[in-house]
């Protein structure tokens, strides 16, 4: 049995309490504390997946459409090397877990079919 990875990770706790959430370098610290949440999906249900991957591309967006209204390059410069590819790499996990997730449900509808 797979166990649900907690409501708020202490990852994700830390970048909350950041002082410098709403900066460059706090939005770094977000996208690295999601990075490792990420890596730990193997131990949590497809739901929860789900719904981290969801509220992530939601905040990039965010930080996507805040970075869009400023002129910075460096500015522009993060949003393609952090904020794109983490929300690609989103996309891309939802995509494979939305694969697991069907082979699973299949698996147990043949498996509650045969008894």
């Amino acid at each position: 049995m797979k166990f649900r990875l907690e409501n708020n990770p202490p990852e994700t706790q830390a970048v909350v309490t950041n002082s410098k959430v709403g900066t460059l370098d706090g939005w770094l610290a977000e996208i690295d504390g999601y990075f490792s949440i990420m890596e730990k999906f193997g131990e949590a249900e497809p739901d929860q997946i789900f719904s981290y991957l969801s509220s992530w591309t939601a905040r990039a967006s965010h930080m996507r459409s805040m970075i869009n209204r400023s002129e910075s390059k460096i500015a522009q410069g993060f949003r393609t090397k952090q904020i794109d590819p983490f929300i690609n790499e989103c996309d891309r996990q939802f995509k494979l877990w939305s694969r697991v997730f069907s082979v699973q449900s299949l698996d147990w509808n043949m498996q509650r079919n045969m008894t």
